[in-house]
């Protein structure tokens, strides 16, 4: 199936459906997250405003994944806030070239669960939720991938999708 006609089919799903078939392709992305911040040097940064010294929450990723699984779907909005409240730091130091994240594939992972988050809190937005889809293609698909890989990739990830 194309890429075109899954995107289109992973629209139609409602928005329970979307984040844990989200979720699901996500969690490839905790390998690589969790092994580029296994190096200290890779968790402290610096904020370049105020000088103060931050290390990154590497179980973020890990916390937004299982508030999916255990809302079975989209996480009440407390849970969002909270999660997003967590990201805000890091994001905003990552936007600011403070914390740079080295490994383009570890990047594109934490940016990946990070967006979920973000579809999470908005559903209708489904451009966001398609950001995520990309992002982890960029994090765990080929250097350069085909539109082949893409289409295999796809379908493998459909044909997992929870039927109910």
């Amino acid at each position: 199936m194309p890429s075109s006609d899954v995107r289109r089919a992973f629209e139609a799903l409602d928005a329970d459906s979307r984040a844990r078939c989200l979720a699901l392709l996500c969690e490839p992305c905790l390998h690589a997250v969790q092994q580029y911040f296994a190096d200290p040097g890779n968790t402290e940064y610096r904020d370049s405003v105020v000088g103060l010294h931050h290390v990154v929450d590497v179980d973020l990723p890990v916390r937004a994944l299982s508030a999916i699984r255990v809302a079975e779907g989209v996480p009440p909005p407390s849970a969002l806030d909270s999660l997003l409240a967590d990201y805000q730091e890091p994001l905003t130091a990552h936007q600011d070239n403070d914390l740079s994240i080295s490994d383009a594939r570890a990047e594109y992972a934490y940016l990946a669960v990070y967006n979920l988050v973000r579809s999470c809190r908005n559903p209708d937005d489904r451009a966001a939720a398609w950001l995520v889809v990309r992002q982890v293609l960029s994090a765990t698909g080929p250097e350069e991938p085909t539109q082949a890989d893409v289409d295999e990739l796809l379908e493998r990830w459909m044909a997992a999708w929870p039927t109910a």
